[in-house]
């Protein structure tokens, strides 16, 4: 994970994509507590988009993501959400695949999760109609949902900070 922007105008979850990885690299990934603990800092007590989607297509690496581990929300993520300004949910760079059926972020798999009531997603019964499945942050409890990729929130976005040595 790296620095993480909020971008306070409402975007779908594929223009919100578009909109991270041309002004910055990419929708915000959470791959542990302390990167969701930064996004939700960033966040600006709003809900927002994150990396996660659930669509019909491969993600681009062919990587899947098997790894599920359930923790409680941290105090300081629950105090920073308290305290911010923006409401609302917030798109982060989560998307589930239709094929595999596993939830990723936009550019690698899901190490870390915190989805609401700590539960794994139900996915489309085979022959369902597919719909798109992108993951938002909830500023009220910092916890993931699953939310249509066409509703229009805030986003966070990410760049990856480098280190210059002296």
């Amino acid at each position: 994970g790296g620095n993480y922007t909020l971008i306070n105008i409402t975007k779908n979850w594929c223009q919100a994509l578009q909109y991270c990885r041309v002004h910055f690299d990419d929708l915000a990934n959470i791959n542990d507590k302390r990167q969701n603990e930064n996004a939700i800092k960033e966040g600006k007590n709003t809900n927002f988009w994150i990396g996660l989607m659930f669509d019909e297509w491969e993600w681009e690496d062919g990587s899947c993501s098997s790894f599920r581990k359930w923790n409680p929300i941290p105090k300081a993520v629950e105090q920073w959400l308290q305290c911010t300004d923006v409401g609302g949910p917030f798109w982060i760079g989560l998307r589930q695949s239709h094929v595999f059926g596993f939830w990723i972020w936009s550019d690698r798999m899901v190490s870390y999760c915190n989805w609401k009531n700590d539960t794994v997603l139900e996915l489309p019964k085979p022959g369902s109609a597919v719909y798109n499945h992108c993951g938002a942050i909830d500023k009220m409890d910092s916890k993931w949902s699953d939310e249509d990729c066409s509703d229009r929130k805030p986003f966070l976005c990410e760049e990856e900070i480098v280190f210059m040595n002296k």
